[in-house]
């Protein structure tokens, strides 16, 4: 099918069309059968996940890595990762399999991209690991090579000493048996969490970079976090020669927010069960679990525009056993509170509660 409309239609994977969240996933396998338990797997990501978020929107290791945005997370876990996978005794086959057999696809996601990549200029535009990606576009149908993901190269060629693998394990440990960090809106630490983010920036920044395999993979390996997604999201468009006002990006969290603020006057922002800000300055939110919603979404914008497609959905409309609605500031609170609901039951308690 040729082009109906020149558009640009970029998604999220995680979230929009999958079900997973595959760095949790992977820590959670690879800390089971190196010996740590799924616990520690879990709490640890948990930690480090909600760190990034504090690092990333407040720039407080700007000093330190100024390229870092959140979604950065990636980066960070990746010393750990690759000290499991060396005690584990598995390698980089393992990641793209363990993925490829983990994936939980969200219903109609292969046609509905086989419609948009037929129709629009599209890709897509993840955090995710490349690996991860890859099992996606394979299981799909996609071209792997219209989409953008943080690549993490041969991992197997990074050693790790025996002794560098004990203690990364053991921070991993201790990282898990500290209660979450807390902060306000503004980025300011409350008292009782402040031993636990100073301790939690050393152990990263400080130990874990004086590593070998720290270093490298603090340095050589670029995560596709909230900047790096914007920036992806603007070469696409320049790319295509197609302007913002004819620009659609699906997403559903915290990584989105700069792509969100990119279309928030023109374009089309559209939340697949999305959670926090990113809701905020979005212009539809669809709180359903089929993928069909996404082509009656773009359909609707390639064939009325911006403001036709925000009327379409005023009030809100039943789509597909979903809610798909125009965000107001007056029904913002109650899809914001609907959507993180609906988002926990549909990809689970760990992941959707997960920014």
């Amino acid at each position: 099918m040729q082009p109906t409309n020149k558009i640009a239609v970029d998604l999220d994977v995680e979230g929009p069309l999958v079900r997973n969240d595959n760095a949790f996933e992977l820590t959670v396998a690879l800390a089971r059968l190196c010996g740590l338990g799924a616990a520690v797997g879990r709490k640890f990501f948990e930690a480090i996940s909600n760190i990034d978020d504090l690092w990333g929107d407040f720039a407080l290791v700007a000093d330190i890595d100024r390229t870092y945005s959140a979604g950065h997370t990636l980066k960070v876990i990746l010393p750990f990762l690759r000290a499991m996978v060396a005690v584990a005794g598995v390698g980089d086959s393992w990641l793209y399999g363990f993925s490829r057999r983990s994936l939980r696809v969200v219903p109609h996601t292969g046609e509905v991209l086989r419609f948009l990549n037929g129709a629009y200029k599209t890709g897509l535009i993840s955090t995710s690991y490349d690996f991860f990606v890859r099992a996606f576009c394979d299981a799909v149908g996609f071209p792997f090579d219209r989409a953008t993901c943080t690549v993490v190269g041969d991992f197997e060629r990074v050693s790790v000493p025996i002794g560098h693998q004990k203690h990364l394990l053991a921070l991993m440990k201790e990282v898990a048996s500290m209660p979450l960090v807390e902060f306000d809106k503004e980025g300011c630490v409350y008292e009782d969490s402040r031993q636990y983010a100073e301790r939690l920036k050393e152990i990263v920044w400080r130990e874990v970079y004086g590593t070998q395999v720290g270093h490298h993979f603090l340095t050589a390996v670029h995560p596709v976090g909230q900047a790096q997604k914007r920036d992806a999201l603007e070469r696409h468009l320049r790319n295509c020669d197609i302007p913002r006002e004819r620009a659609v990006y699906v997403g559903d969290s915290q990584t989105d927010v700069k792509c969100v603020e990119l279309l928030a006057d023109q374009g089309l922002s559209v939340m697949v069960n999305g959670k926090g800000r990113v809701c905020d300055r979005s212009q539809l939110m669809y709180i359903g679990r089929d993928a069909r919603a996404m082509r009656l979404a773009v359909s609707t914008f390639a064939q009325r525009g911006r403001q036709g497609t925000i009327a379409a959905f005023t009030p809100g409309q039943i789509v597909n056993g979903g809610l798909m609605a125009a965000v107001t500031p007056e029904n913002l609170p109650f899809l914001k509170a609907v959507s993180e609901g609906y988002r926990i039951s549909f990809r689970g308690v760990a992941i959707g509660g997960l920014s």
